[in-house]
């Protein structure tokens, strides 16, 4: 899940004027986790965790939503 949509993140782009494009939602996630690690916020276990919470939560998103765009008329 989450693995093959790319987007690009305009957070920063009116405090910062950047963007940054990330290949998929997965990416984005493992660079978040290490960038805690590095700043010393979170232990790699923490992360790994949190990561595959995340993971759970959005399939159950999935198993229990349906899309706007299959939705019966």
């Amino acid at each position: 899940m989450g693995t093959h949509l790319a987007f690009t993140d305009t957070t920063e782009l009116p405090y910062l004027g950047m963007q940054r494009r990330f290949g998929s939602l997965s990416a984005a996630a493992d660079e978040a986790g290490i960038s805690r690690l590095y700043g010393g916020i979170h232990f790699r276990a923490a992360i790994e965790a949190g990561k595959a919470q995340g993971q759970a939560i959005g399939q159950k998103f999935n198993q229990t939503f349906t899309p706007l765009n299959n939705r019966p008329n």
